[in-house]
């Protein structure tokens, strides 16, 4: 898999840090003139490995268990810290434990159920108040969707009786929270949002059979929020939504089609 993103629609491939044979990008903060893209790298050993890219510089993150796979999922800058939301696997557990780097130290957060795998999958931060979308696992109902506000996990439901209901990302204008979302219904993705713990479905072209968010980016009165659609035949246009609206992106490769992973607004 090529790591890399999109800037006004021209796609920017990064460095495959050598000798890994497989990395990809996951997150994607910009300040001033510095680009920070966060993902991993798989070593030699086989161990997924996380870190970022700062302006197209790889840096490895300290893994909790270093002989265990551990991800970033999405990054956030507030000042001069730089936070990395993400999950490890410690030992010999098979379970997620969900937590985030804070400038390069890792911090766990508490399972969002006790006994059963739970991961963010963004981070945001407001003053002292740090909050982590994520998901966990259930034993009675599928996939559950929530948040982490200080290490309290909060439950977020959808209209459609689904057992998946997973965030992608989170956005915090002021006193709102836009958290991106995907559900499922008749055995098909849903895009939507929460706001304020709200959920909105996100509409998809005629000629797509499902679709699935990434990311989201309040701006001004402008609403973004980063993802996919599939058609009938399973394949995959890029692209994001703009107050509502679907908005196509060209993909790297025409033969494999893509995805948004993460987008940054910038003035």
């Amino acid at each position: 898999m090529q790591p890399g993103y999109w800037a006004n629609s021209t796609w920017t491939a990064l460095p495959v840090p050598i000798p890994s044979p497989k990395s990809s990008q996951a997150g994607f903060v910009v300040s001033g003139s510095n680009v920070y893209v966060g993902g991993y790298v798989i070593n030699s050993a086989g161990v997924t490995t996380p870190g970022y890219w700062l302006n197209a510089t790889w840096t490895a993150l300290p893994a909790p268990d270093p002989a265990q796979d551990s991800f970033v999922q999405k990054l956030f800058l507030s000042g001069s810290d730089l936070y990395a939301a993400g999950w490890a696997k410690v030992g010999s557990s098979t379970n997620l434990i969900p937590g985030y780097w804070l400038n390069g130290v890792w911090k766990a957060l508490p399972a969002a159920i006790a006994g059963q795998n739970s991961a963010p999958v963004a981070i945001a931060v407001s003053g002292s108040n740090v909050y982590l979308p994520g998901f966990s696992s259930s034993s009675s109902s599928g996939t559950i969707a929530g948040f982490w506000l200080n290490g309290t996990w909060t439950e977020l439901t959808s209209p459609y009786a689904a057992t998946l209901n997973i965030t992608t990302g989170i956005s915090m204008p002021g006193s709102d929270v836009y958290i991106s979302g995907t559900s499922a219904s008749a055995g098909n993705l849903v895009p939507g949002y929460w706001k304020k713990g709200v959920w909105s479905t996100l509409p998809i072209p005629p000629t797509a059979a499902e679709g699935s968010t990434s990311c989201v980016i309040a701006s001004g009165t402008d609403l973004y929020i980063g993802g996919v659609t599939t058609d009938s035949s399973n394949n995959d246009t890029p692209g994001y939504w703009l107050n509502g609206n679907w908005v196509a992106l060209a993909p790297a490769s025409p033969l494999i089609g893509g995805t948004v992973q993460s987008m940054v607004v910038v003035p």
